[in-house]
């Protein structure tokens, strides 16, 4: 599991094609930051950006195995198909922590003691709702790239991050933010943490299932 752990990890970050694509994203979220010195573009970042890039670690690791076959010949290591899933969901609880725990963080304090465009109070639970809401795409994603493939999954994670642009860009003109951080935070993060660690377990199972049929 090791071993495929670092090869999935090498191929995220470590590709040239992958790196300039992360690359991108960092400058577009910096860019973001710079300019847009607002609660609107630290929800923006935290809880829509943060999230959906988290969910790129599995797209350029399929697309790689498909590009060589390796599938066909990791079946033949002495790894369970259990063990092959596990580890690609462990890839993906690091890329989460890593850009919504670690960078989310650093943004929250920027927005909050840099910008002053918050209270630590909101920023703290807009933060962690982004983390939360991160784990929940995740779980969504994982089960759409294995049962759909690579390029389908793309195109899905695709349509997904439009909906959601859209979504927010509507909440925006029908509500204002301080409106919708204004409800029972507590019971919200209670029940999104409820929802997102549910969401995990049965993307975990379900991804199983799904490709122990496949590769069956």
């Amino acid at each position: 599991m090791k071993g495929l752990l670092i090869k999935d990890n090498f191929e995220s970050f470590l590709l040239k094609k992958n790196m300039l694509a992360w690359l991108f994203s960092s400058i577009t979220i910096i860019i973001f930051m710079a300019s847009m010195r607002n609660i609107y573009t630290y929800v923006l970042i935290v809880g829509v950006m943060l999230p959906m890039i988290g969910c790129s670690t599995l797209q350029y690791s399929m697309e790689q195995d498909e590009i060589s076959k390796f599938n066909k010949i990791l079946l033949t290591y002495p790894i369970t198909k259990k063990e092959i899933i596990q580890a690609k969901y462990i890839s993906g609880f690091a890329i989460i922590f890593a850009m919504n725990g670690i960078m989310g963080l650093i943004t929250m304090l920027l927005y909050v003691y840099g910008y002053h465009a918050l209270d630590i109070t909101t920023g703290l639970y807009t933060w962690v709702s982004g983390l939360i809401f991160a784990f929940i795409m995740t779980a969504i994603n994982y089960v759409g790239f294995f049962f759909l493939g690579n390029k389908k999954g793309t195109i899905m994670f695709i349509v997904m991050i439009a909906s959601l642009a859209i979504g927010y860009v509507c909440l925006e003109f029908s509500f204002s933010i301080e409106t919708l951080l204004s409800f029972g935070k507590m019971n919200l993060l209670i029940i999104g943490f409820l929802i997102a660690v549910l969401s995990m377990i049965l993307s975990y199972f379900t991804s199983l299932k799904i490709y122990t049929k496949k590769c069956s």
